[in-house]
């Protein structure tokens, strides 16, 4: 671990930021980092120097850095974006230079960074570039030029008062003082420092998940490293076990071990037979790309990405972990085949219900096991592969009791008196990890009265005796579902058919609109080690997944119209194209992998009993017509292409909360009549192309998002949308025949997206948007100006685009308003 330079700091460290990891309490293992550092500096001072140099420093070890200017995409908003940033990483560098503190946009910045170090463990880093910010000139100096437009001086005050506490307070942390030093050297030592950090915090492994798992994890790696730790050939290794049984786990805690040995040169693909059958095999040579080197532009084409491949790995040593793979297939477009495209040295785990290496590639695993790659590599190669196979084993009876333990009474052996009836119920659970978690949570607090009368339930469904091996574990886990309220079985129903896998803020928000108590429902499948949350995805073991679709399919597996919900593209294609859905039906979501799109003939009358249907989605799917019907229950509709003119007359979409018809060849919502939209939040029209007028907002009073990106017909905004006091999000970029903004006062409005418009004059109005923070006018070439009072805007604008806005006086808006990030 390197040392910090403290020449200009007195304090000792703060405890985040000693070298001794310490015992995270249980929220805080779950939180899931989106990147591992956020970069917070003066983009003048350092974005093409220091800053740049530090980030492709930080990238090369294969360290997830964000930098706004990197990774904010056009339509995302800037201020929000930048703060779930923040959240969303595990450490923070703040580069602390010259004109750092004269920039509101940074100190606001610095403020999050100082509040997200709190509470929620996120490790904070000074770095000195230029300038020591509890410097009491320093801070005079910044703070001398901030403009008052706007803000009475006792807010301003307030203000410098709350930046000045960040200054010192993250200027007074230890960090490293890179003044009159050789930057090249700080930027390795920081790089470095940070990857040394992470490896002392894997992710998503905690003290009591590692029950069984450490003698394992050392037979696994002595297969890994062979007679030789520095052993130059290519090595294989193969965990296979039945579902349930922990591979993926162990896989995880020999990579964790592993990675040090491979910086920057390491990935972990989950659940690869389930990503190709969902998103291809493209995206999976995406993900491993863009995780073992710095791509960006990886191409969509399989063929191509295998090349790329080839091309990439072929010279390096590097660890890859491809979990649950099923077929040789899979294999080969990620690695080659016989593994010929990995570069001397490397290590490749994979897991798998079948012993792939020996059905598929005819390997022994024993030791003379040994091939020569030459003949099959792209490139000559002097070196061999080794091949092992490692069956994974059920746990052991004392194993298995600590593991139920510490799941059912938190500690390491029964609670006394339940010595007897934990034995009982572990006789049900076949050795398998995931059967006794889920047990051990559905009996934890209950009495002794309720434990018999779960035994009682297992031994009607579960008999070790005489039931199939998967089937136990199926019927051990249908009984501690039985413990789910009504909501929470149909959230996790919910989960295991359509979002596994899933980006969890998109998996919340559908959720919640479908009228989930999202926050608490999930904390519960969690507590029940029915699902977890991972690097921003919703997780859920397999065998957890296949129970609840199994539970939805049972009562009629041959006719999949009678489903509570359709996730399977046969189901779904041929329920829809025989109109044979009835009033069961729920939720239907087909989102296809090819993105050109799948021919479905859908009859117009396929949604006529779907009565209670709650949540449609549909993408990549090109359908004939449009439906004659929707459901009056219908809560969230995403369909992507949208083939109808307009929503169906007889629809009712008072309980709709959002509503997205991207790409569609919609022209208007209502066919010409007004609808009760009371309930909606979300609207996104996006890219429907013959879109020509806005519905009458009246009645949309809860609206919060308005997205109508790239409408190239839209010539006309309906009045109405001045009475929105709740939008906080309006976008119509790319509306080039828009040339007026019939807008009130929006009290709430956050963000305005007005991009490649034809406006000639913002209304005056804006200026009195008392939340506005990005107002974005970026190539609006008929634009000439802007309202005279818009320095009113500068208390809380933080980002103004005028760029490719030719008839602006860009040097009198920039000196109107001086405080803000101004781009052009």
């Amino acid at each position: 671990m390197y040392d910090y330079d403290t020449s200009t700091r007195n304090q000792s460290p703060p405890p985040l930021l000693q070298a001794s990891p310490r015992r995270l309490d249980e929220d805080e293992q779950r939180q899931s980092w989106k990147h591992d550092v956020f970069l917070s500096f003066r983009g003048r001072d350092t974005r093409n120097n220091f800053t740049a140099h530090l980030w492709c420093a930080l990238n090369r070890r294969g360290i997830k850095a964000y930098k706004d200017d990197n990774e904010l995409v056009r339509g995302d908003s800037i201020e929000p974006s930048l703060f779930e940033a923040i959240e969303g990483s595990r450490f923070s560098i703040v580069v602390f230079s010259e004109n750092y503190a004269s920039s509101p946009w940074c100190l606001d910045e610095l403020v999050k960074v100082a509040e997200c170090r709190r509470p929620l463990g996120h490790t904070v880093y000074p770095v000195f570039y230029d300038a020591d910010p509890t410097d009491e000139d320093y801070q005079e100096r910044a703070f001398r030029g901030l403009p008052g437009n706007g803000v009475s001086e006792e807010d301003l005050r307030e203000k410098v008062k709350i930046w000045k506490g960040a200054l010192n307070e993250v200027g007074g942390i230890s960090g490293w003082d890179a003044r009159n030093k050789d930057q090249a050297e700080t930027i390795t030592k920081i790089a470095e420092h940070i990857w040394d950090t992470l490896k002392l915090t894997p992710q998503t492994i905690i003290e009591e998940d590692l029950v069984g798992l450490d003698s394992r994890e050392k037979e696994v790696s002595k297969l890994i490293d062979g007679a030789h730790l520095d052993s130059n050939d290519v090595r294989i290794i193969e965990i296979c076990g039945t579902g349930g049984i922990g591979k993926t786990k162990l896989a995880r805690v020999v990579y964790n071990k592993q990675q040090a040995r491979f910086p920057g040169r390491s990935c972990f693909l989950p659940n690869v037979r389930e990503s190709i059958e969902n998103h291809g095999t493209k995206h999976l040579q995406k993900l491993l790309l863009s995780q073992i080197l710095p791509e960006k532009n990886i191409s969509d084409e399989e063929e191509e990405g295998k090349i790329l491949i080839q091309n990439r790995l072929h010279d390096k040593a590097v660890l890859i972990v491809l979990d649950d793979v099923s077929h040789p297939q899979q294999l080969e477009a990620l690695v080659g085949k016989n593994w010929n495209w990995l570069g001397q040295g490397s290590r490749l785990i994979i897991t798998s219900k079948m012993e792939l290496l020996v059905k598929s590639y005819g390997y022994s695993g024993s030791d003379d096991d040994v091939r020569d790659v030459a003949e099959s590599a792209p490139i000559a190669k002097k070196y061999t592969t080794t091949c092992k196979v490692y069956n994974l084993e059920k746990l052991s009876d004392n194993e298995s009791l600590r593991l139920f333990s510490q799941k059912a009474f938190n500690q390491r052996e029964p609670r006394e008196g339940y010595e007897e009836l934990s034995n009982l119920v572990l006789g049900y659970c076949l050795g398998l990890p995931l059967a006794i978690e889920v047990l051990g949570c559905f009996v934890r607090g209950k009495s002794k009265a309720e434990w018999e009368s779960v035994i009682t339930l297992l031994k009607e469904r579960a008999k070790p005796e005489a039931v199939q091996f998967d089937r136990g574990v199926f019927e051990v886990i249908k009984v501690s579902l039985g413990g789910l309220s009504k909501h929470e079985r149909n959230m996790f129903l919910d989960i295991a058919c359509f979002f596994k896998g899933k980006d969890v803020s998109d998996a919340k928000r559908i959720l919640a609109s479908c009228g989930f108590s999202v926050d608490i429902g999930l904390k519960i499948l969690s507590q029940k080690s029915l699902l977890v949350i991972s690097n921003g995805k919703l997780e859920m073991h397999d065998l957890l997944q296949e129970v609840g679709r199994e539970m939805v399919r049972k009562k009629f597996p041959n006719n999949p119209g009678k489903h509570s919900r359709l996730w399977s593209r046969d189901d779904a294609f041929h329920v829809l194209d025989e109109a044979t859905g009835e009033k069961k039906v729920k939720a239907i979501v087909l989102d296809l992998p090819n993105k050109d799109g799948e021919q479905l003939q859908c009859d117009k009358k396929a949604f006529s009993k779907m009565s209670k249907l709650r949540l449609l989605i549909v993408h990549n799917v090109v359908c004939n017509q449009g439906p004659k019907d929707l459901s009056t229950e219908l809560k969230f509709l995403d369909w992507d292409g949208y083939p109808s003119k307009s929503l169906p007359t007889s629809f009712r979409p008072k309980n709709l909360v959002e509503l997205s018809l991207t790409n569609s060849n919609i022209r208007q919502l209502g066919c010409g009549k007004k609808k009760d939209f009371s309930n909606l939040k979300i609207m996104n029209l996006s890219h429907s192309h013959n879109l020509t007028k806005t519905p009458d907002f009246t009645a949309m009073q809860k609206l919060e998002r308005l997205i109508l990106e790239d409408c190239t017909s839209l010539s006309e905004i309906h009045p109405s949308i001045g009475t929105l006091q709740k939008l906080i999000h309006l976008n119509l970029s790319g509306c080039n025949k828009i040339t007026k903004l019939p807008i009130g006062i929006m009290e709430s409005l956050q963000e305005l997206l007005l991009d490649g418009t034809n406006i000639q004059q913002l209304p005056e109005s804006i200026c009195s948007f008392g939340k506005l923070s990005t107002l974005s006018l970026k190539d609006c070439k008929s634009l000439h100006g802007v309202p005279k009072n818009i320095a009113n805007l500068s208390n809380h604008l933080k980002i103004l685009d005028i760029s490719g806005c030719p008839q602006l006086d860009k040097e009198q808006i920039e000196n109107t308003l001086n405080c803000l990030k101004i781009l052009h």
